[in-house]
């Protein structure tokens, strides 16, 4: 807390040097650690007057700043309150959507440009909400991975993504391959490799046909 009356430009200077600080690093024996903050700013009475609405406020703003990455800071404003209930909502209803009825895969292909040839489709993931309708995957895939369920939406897109270049190569007589993104948190699966086992084997694919 910074009593006193303060500009925004003086106060802003304080969390810098605040942040720097904290920066500097921590030696314990023969270790290093070093410490990332993330400050969020509301002043009086501009904010709030009262203590328990600054509190809020100030973890309103600390939450936009984590957002932005590490050491990061930001003075509170009205529209970020915004954010934050739309956030909670998008969390609520990503755990308890239907994927096989909410979720989409819309598929950009991919052409050899040396002979204007289709050579394979990237799968994209797409989410209509029967609330809030069509929510841009920028919105919703980092707030997916914060409440743990973004491993179980990529198996759903492997799963169907798979399913359909089966379809497509086999119905077509075809040679595509599917592009597949996968999240951070699915490489570090030790049963990783064994889901793609799994489905291949699953869905009947030539694992040339995957491209993960």
């Amino acid at each position: 807390m910074i009593s006193g009356n303060y500009s925004k430009d003086e106060i802003e200077n304080i969390v810098i040097d605040m942040i720097n600080c904290c920066n500097e690093p921590i030696y314990i024996g023969t270790y290093e650690f070093r410490v990332t903050i993330s400050v969020g700013v509301t002043t009086f009475s501009e904010d709030g007057d009262t203590r328990n609405i600054l509190i809020k406020n100030a973890d309103i703003a600390m939450y936009n700043s984590k957002s932005k990455g590490y050491n990061k800071y930001s003075f509170f404003n009205s529209y970020m309150n915004d954010i934050i209930l739309e956030k909670h909502e998008i969390e609520m209803l990503l755990r308890n959507a239907d994927y096989n009825k909410e979720f989409q895969l819309h598929y950009q292909p991919q052409i050899n440009l040396e002979n204007d040839q289709l050579v394979g489709v990237e799968a994209l993931i797409r989410w209509n909400s029967p609330i809030k309708g069509n929510v841009r995957p920028d919105k919703f895939i980092k707030i997916a991975e914060e409440i743990g369920v973004i491993e179980e939406i990529s198996d759903w897109v492997m799963k169907e993504a798979s399913r359909q270049i089966y379809e497509w190569n086999t119905k077509y007589g075809l040679d595509l391959k599917m592009g597949i993104n996968i999240s951070p948190k699915q490489l570090g699966d030790i049963n990783f490799v064994n889901k793609i086992k799994y489905i291949i084997d699953t869905y009947k694919l030539e694992p040339k046909w995957l491209d993960i």
